[in-house]
């Protein structure tokens, strides 16, 4: 890729590596960054656009650095090299990227790069909540556990190759005045269509699911309790209850929502009340509070639903309500 497609979205440009760290820890997250040359002379580049729950971003240092965020826990990264290479040691597995093989980086696992000969690379960030609510869309229901992707991804060819099609032409739009990515509509078109995409091409922890969705088959009195719970989401409902409302056996219940919905009625219960508590914290009313928050929705033991909720958005119910607080003031 020319780096000069993205040269009107320039960040910084700078040769203190402490002065890259830092700005780069404004808009990924805070991180280790150090060289094994620490002598070299540096040229760090960072061009950057934020789309909404996507971000294209092109990077080059200079130099060989050692990149250690630990788990980056609240977005994805999809690293492509266009020179050089990277050394990516992640959850135990290390893989190495280079023009033509991307590197697929998750949330949950801890990560540590080196960038290696000159490596000049253009990322793609994906909001780790965006995602998953499209995977639940696609799936019918709700996640019951993070998406964790393989790690490395051949864009050379096969199926993979439209992802990087994608991306050459979302660069395109971007280096001009397009029109097409003018709205926050078609942004948000295009956003959905490299989710969509990656979700399929690139192999994880759904991907199953994904070829065999549970959705509109599911019989009648699984959709009977999914009215229930969404028709009572401050109630405390029981596996007991639940069935009553399906007019099944408890295990009759069980089984089906294991076989239609992929979880169990409780733990889709506790999904449908972790949304519903994120989406309350987003609103950030001066008059609450996380303890008011996880009462209403129905949590009662607030260490267990602070860690909940942590697993699934990849942030603490505190940080989601002080960032809300600060931009209703």
């Amino acid at each position: 890729m020319n780096a000069q497609l993205l040269a009107r979205y320039e960040l910084f440009r700078t040769r203190d590596l402490e002065e890259a760290r830092e700005q780069v820890g404004r808009i990924l997250s805070p991180h280790r960054l150090t060289s094994p040359n620490p002598r070299a002379a540096f040229d760090v580049r960072y061009q950057y656009v934020n789309l909404g729950d996507t971000s294209v971003m092109y990077a080059e240092y200079g130099g060989d650095v050692v990149i250690d965020p630990g788990a980056l826990e609240s977005f994805y990264l999809v690293g492509m090299p266009q020179a050089g290479k990277t050394l990516v040691h992640i959850a135990g597995q290390d893989i190495v990227s280079r023009p033509g093989y991307a590197s697929v980086q998750s949330p949950t696992r801890p990560l540590r790069t080196t960038w290696l000969d000159g490596c000049r690379k253009l990322t793609v960030k994906i909001d780790r909540c965006a995602l998953e609510r499209h995977l639940a869309q696609l799936l019918g229901r709700p996640l019951d556990r993070p998406i964790e992707f393989e790690p490395l991804m051949n864009v050379e060819r096969g199926p993979a190759l439209s992802w990087r099609h994608m991306v050459d032409f979302l660069l395109s739009e971007l280096s001009g005045n397009s029109a097409l990515i003018a709205t926050p509509e078609a942004r948000r078109r295009i956003e959905e269509l490299l989710m969509n995409a990656l979700l399929t091409i690139q192999p994880h922890s759904y991907s199953d699911a994904l070829t065999t969705p549970a959705g509109s088959a599911a019989p009648a009195c699984i959709r009977r309790v999914e009215d229930y719970i969404a028709a009572n989401p401050f109630q405390a409902l029981t596996l007991q209850t639940l069935s009553q409302v399906a007019g099944v056996s408890p295990r009759s219940l069980q089984e089906g929502f294991k076989r239609y919905r992929g979880v169990s009625p409780i733990a889709f219960v506790t999904e449908r009340r972790l949304e519903l508590a994120r989406r309350t914290l987003q609103e950030g009313r001066p008059h609450d509070s996380v303890t008011e928050v996880a009462l209403r929705c129905g949590f009662f033991h607030l260490g267990r639903f602070a860690q909940s909720y942590k697993v699934r958005f990849g942030e603490t119910p505190s940080e989601t309500f002080r960032r809300a607080s600060g931009r209703s003031r």
